[in-house]
């Protein structure tokens, strides 16, 4: 087997995090998160890195990949930051990087997944599912923030793929629900060429109750969407 790269590209609140975690069980991959996350960079030991990082993007990969130690490896790229990396993902497929999207359907869940993110500053569980039992309210004008960028980023990130080689992964469809990861990573596993096995994750969905059961505002910004989307 060859060795190889790959990115996983699309926008937050998506089901990224997951399929990465999953991929990394494989003993040939070594997927990273994202590594163009600002917030990735506040740690002591890696800022003297960042400006190498951010002004030589394709030779930080491949110093990446090459200390990976792994024949397969690939990391995170999310619409914003290829935007702000002089569009990156172009560069990448030019030296034959394959490229998997991961995308979300439902707009206005993705959206709102995003809002509650960034209320809660929790974006991820292991093992057990989050416990809500305070309520939260979500900022309207933050919501309607998020609806517009959703609108322009999609758009641009359709634009992006339209030329590209790649495969599709929908969250609805494949990562949803865990009874849907196996044979969504045994695709993702196919099209990296690799031995199909097993993959598994201590990930699980973040919040046990629905968001209507502790967003107090929650019709108000299901009003906001339907009105926004119309």
């Amino acid at each position: 087997m060859n060795n190889h790269r790959f990115v996983i590209f699309g926008m937050r609140r998506t089901g990224s995090t997951l399929l990465a975690t999953l991929l990394n069980s494989h003993p040939q991959i070594r997927c990273h998160s994202e590594l163009f996350y600002e917030g990735r960079w506040n740690f002591i030991a890696r800022r003297p890195f960042k400006p190498f990082a951010f002004r030589y993007p394709l030779l930080y990969l491949n110093w990446i990949s090459v200390t990976a130690f792994r024949p397969v490896v690939g990391f995170k790229l999310m619409v914003h930051q290829n935007e702000e990396m002089n569009n990156l993902l172009y560069r990448l497929t030019e030296r034959n990087w394959r490229v998997i999207s991961i995308r979300r359907r439902n707009a206005i869940q993705r959206v709102l997944s995003e809002a509650v993110l960034f209320a809660t500053r929790i974006p991820h569980s292991y093992g057990k599912s989050q416990q809500r039992k305070e309520t939260i309210h979500i900022d309207t004008e933050h919501f309607r923030q998020l609806l517009e960028q959703d609108r322009r980023l999609s758009e641009r990130e359709a634009a992006l793929l339209a030329p590209i080689p790649h495969m599709d992964l929908i969250y609805e469809d494949d990562f949803a629900n865990p009874q849907q990861w196996s044979q969504a990573t045994e695709r993702v596993l196919s099209f990296l060429n690799l031995p199909i096995i097993p993959l598994n994750t201590s990930m699980v969905k973040t919040w046990e109750k629905p968001y209507e059961q502790f967003i107090v505002n929650y019709a108000e910004l299901m009003e906001i969407a339907r009105v926004y989307t119309a």
